[in-house]
């Protein structure tokens, strides 16, 4: 890289996989299976970066006598990075598919959901143990850059499902984590709503400077390349992803600053012409039209009021609110811009004139307030939630109210009342 590009800083990171997708792993598979969950997805199960290790006798290059029994996973994580990544060269470590957030990224439950209830009562320790694998981790690898690939959910479904809390996470500095890209779940499943939805709660706060959009070129482990077998050689998945916008403190439209491409070369190893010929006029494209100003359509995402919560109502909420915005995407509803609830507090109320701000309900007064004020000015606001939380809370008046127990679709019709209307061509 250096001889055909000698001005470009080149890095080299290594991946930690939770699972048996990158690596075939005694260590994970066989002489430390204790530190795998059950998974739906694969029968060898994912590592849970909460876990304890068994004590043993095999030697590590930080632990030489053996892993001590009771050993945190993310202690034993960070000491081995802390040897192995220097030696190696490595300028990074790469948590794939979810490690420290989820001992299963694709499933929608979890520790503290089993699909049909919520134990809140399960909450503080299960969060409690999430936050410390970071900072065990930290306290044994300090210094090496950490990047991380995120789950394929959004904030509130990790947190309700699986007590993420991704918003203590991103406020201690000295984890110095970067927030995950845009999953690429729209090309396995066509889900484009969760791939959109997803992305955009966890970029309405950033931990970093790093806003990253990523495009999913060729898959080097399952043998296809979504450009041509997932995408039909169309861009959609360059333009929607690329089109996402955060809101600052002071009201300024922030849009992706660095790009990953999964992957550069196929299954079998080859780089095709045919693929970068034609992928990167759109990706040029994508980036000559990011967006420069706040789009007709803004959600007002409280991600920390949302990763602070204790209630099994707000737990609730949170999972079924997500949930309803990723069907209104995939229904075709127009929303690509999010605020943080406390970037919105601190925004004047003159950005929001002409558009239409969509809020679950508000947890505080002081957003309460703030809707009011937008809609006193004229700004047209929509707020879904259940339908007995809307029966039970004080709202603001003249806002548009949507049970986010219904379709998505039923976010269309509210958005038509505002004077938009909506029309899908083939």
């Amino acid at each position: 890289g250096k001889e055909l590009y000698p001005a470009t800083k080149i890095r080299v990171g290594e991946t930690f996989d939770i699972g048996p997708e990158f690596a075939i792993s005694d260590f994970k598979y066989n002489r430390h299976n204790e530190i795998c969950s059950g998974a739906k997805l694969d029968h060898l199960g994912f590592v849970d970066a909460t876990a304890q290790l068994k004590g043993d006798s095999y030697p590590y290059a930080a632990y030489p006598d053996g892993i001590p029994d009771g050993l945190a996973f993310g202690t034993f994580l960070g000491a081995q990075a802390s040897v192995f990544l220097p030696d190696m060269g490595f300028d990074y470590l790469w948590l794939s598919n979810g490690l420290g957030f989820s001992s299963n990224p694709w499933d929608p439950t979890g520790k503290i959901f089993d699909g049909v209830r919520f134990f809140p009562e399960k909450l503080s320790e299960t969060k409690a143990r999430v936050f410390d694998f970071w900072r065990l981790f930290r306290e044994k690898c300090p210094d090496i850059p950490l990047e991380v690939r995120g789950t394929n959910n959004s904030v509130g479904i990790d947190y309700s499902t699986d007590g993420v809390p991704l918003w203590d996470i991103y406020s201690k500095k000295e984890l110095g984590i970067t927030a995950p890209p845009n999953s690429p779940w729209a090309a396995i499943n066509d889900n484009y709503g969760l791939e959109l939805m997803g992305h955009m709660t966890r970029i309405a706060e950033l931990p970093s400077g790093n806003f990253p959009f990523r495009y999913y070129l060729h898959d080097p482990w399952w043998i296809n390349s979504p450009w041509y077998d997932r995408y039909d050689g169309t861009p959609c998945d360059v333009y929607m992803p690329a089109m996402i916008s955060r809101i600052t403190d002071s009201g300024e439209v922030e849009s992706a600053n660095t790009l990953n491409i999964l992957s550069v070369d196929t299954s079998y190893g080859t780089l095709p012409d045919a693929c970068a010929n034609e992928v990167i006029p759109h990706l040029l494209k994508a980036e000559k039209n990011f967006p420069d100003e706040i789009a007709p359509t803004v959600w007002i995402y409280p991600m920390r009021e949302y990763t602070t919560a204790c209630s099994e109502s707000e737990l609730r909420e949170m999972y079924l609110g997500d949930s309803f915005i990723c069907d209104a995407i995939n229904s075709g509803f127009p929303l690509c811009s999010v605020s943080s609830t406390d970037a919105f507090l601190s925004q004047s109320i003159e950005i929001y004139k002409k558009r239409v701000v969509i809020s679950p309900i508000p947890m505080t007064d002081e957003v309460s307030k703030k809707l009011d004020m937008l809609i006193n000015s004229g700004v047209g606001v929509i707020i879904y939630g259940t339908k007995s939380a809307i029966e039970n809370k004080k709202l603001p008046k003249g806002a548009t109210l949507v049970s986010s127990e219904g379709s998505g679709k039923e976010l269309l019709l509210a958005l038509e009342k505002h004077g938009y209307a909506i029309r899908f061509s083939k």
